[in-house]
């Protein structure tokens, strides 16, 4: 996990990391260790970390008081929060590197607590669990406990999903290639 964070530090060109770091611990190769950070407060380092280096440092954090703290502090259950931060990571990665996400299962699907599922199926009916709507699902409950947005699924994502049935199909109920129900009702 050090290396990780280590790397995303010493790459980082932002000033505020620059002004934190000790420049005389840098060694021959141009890398620094841990200690040239030792007085980094911990918002420069959060800030400088790639999603999946946070996500990384979010799941290391399983079972102890500092993950208690991240949950509480959005409002959400501990125990999944881990696996959904490394489900977001995931989506932002394929996005940014322009994979397909319209009818692509999840190999490793976030876990998504009963009562969420079932109200998030009320509103929008049935989708897989291995889906990227799961993933939105998760989004919007983080973005509304943390209340960044109460509205972005229901209200920014689903009526552009319900105006294109094909594509509301392929992000709900992936299939397997050759599978795929293509006619639209």
């Amino acid at each position: 996990m050090e290396e990780h964070v280590l790397r995303d530090l010493d790459r980082s060109k932002e000033a505020y990391v620059s002004h934190y770091r000790d420049e005389s611990k840098k060694d021959l190769q141009g890398k620094y260790p841990a200690e040239a950070y030792d007085h980094m407060p911990v918002w420069a380092v959060s800030e400088a970390l790639s999603f999946g280096t946070l996500s990384r440092c979010i799941q290391a954090c399983s079972g102890t008081p500092i993950l208690d703290n991240i949950a509480s502090s959005l409002g959400v259950a501990r125990a999944p929060l881990a696996n959904q931060i490394r489900s977001l990571a995931y989506l932002r990665n394929r996005i940014a590197h322009h994979a397909r996400i319209w009818n692509h299962s999840v190999l490793d699907a976030p876990p998504l607590p009963m009562n969420i599922k079932r109200r998030a199926k009320q509103k929008y009916g049935n989708f897989e669990p291995r889906s990227i709507f799961t993933i939105f699902v998760i989004m919007d409950k983080l973005l509304t406990e943390s209340e960044i947005s109460n509205t972005w699924l229901h209200e920014d994502i689903w009526p552009r999903l319900k105006n294109s049935p094909l594509t509301t199909r392929g992000l709900l109920t992936p299939r397997k290639y050759g599978q795929m129900d293509l006619t639209v009702t």
